[in-house]
């Protein structure tokens, strides 16, 4: 991973972990409910920061999670748009 994508797993990893344990769920729980399912070790390698999912795999968890993919970006979808015309 390069230096400059470490903030965003950083926070990704973050948010993930926050959305998860919320729902109560379990690494295996959640990668059960995504779908196509996906294994714990991914979760948990998403979840330390030590991977960045790609976009297509954010929207999936996002989805299991009832969430946007959005809400796990850095600045959170309002900080982002504010102020650009949006």
């Amino acid at each position: 991973m390069s230096e400059h994508d470490k903030p965003m797993a950083a926070a990704f990893a973050a948010r993930l972990k926050e959305f998860r344990t919320a729902a109560g769920l379990t690494m295996e729980a959640l990668g059960a409910r995504v779908e196509p399912p996906m294994v714990a070790p991914a979760i948990a390698r998403y979840e330390s920061g030590e991977r960045l999912p790609t976009w297509a795999a954010v929207v999936r968890i996002a989805a299991a999670l009832e969430k946007t993919p959005n809400d796990f970006l850095p600045d959170g979808p309002t900080k982002r748009t504010r102020g650009k015309g949006r």
